[in-house]
């Protein structure tokens, strides 16, 4: 795949992996006991989109600059940046727990 159709995927998949989290993040970190302290669900909301929307704008910066200029570098450092967030926390506590994590799915399968 090229870099150019990962810069257009990104946001989308970002996105996805977010609703995910949105759904099921709060009740389940009030459930995870001394993992996690529950979060507010409007505190969480909040956060979610705007690193949805930065998703976006640093896309967009990117393809509009150029692959090899400083959004393209950012659009990349994003995506490493979700790929370990696949793996840690969504991915290991997973496995730890021996529950589905929100977002793991998506995390998973997008990634």
């Amino acid at each position: 795949m090229t870099f150019r159709a990962l810069q257009l995927l990104f946001p989308v998949l970002v996105t996805l992996h977010n609703t995910e989290e949105v759904i099921g993040m709060p009740r389940w970190t009030r459930r995870s006991g001394p993992w996690f302290g529950g979060v507010e669900p409007a505190v969480f909301r909040f956060a979610v989109v705007v690193f949805t929307v930065l998703a976006f704008v640093v896309t967009v910066l990117s393809v509009v600059s150029g692959r090899m200029t400083l959004w393209g570098n950012l659009t990349f450092g994003y995506m490493i940046a979700m790929l370990f967030n696949a793996l840690v926390p969504h991915i290991a506590v997973s496995v730890v727990r021996r529950t589905l994590m929100p977002g793991v799915i998506t995390a998973a399968a997008l990634n």
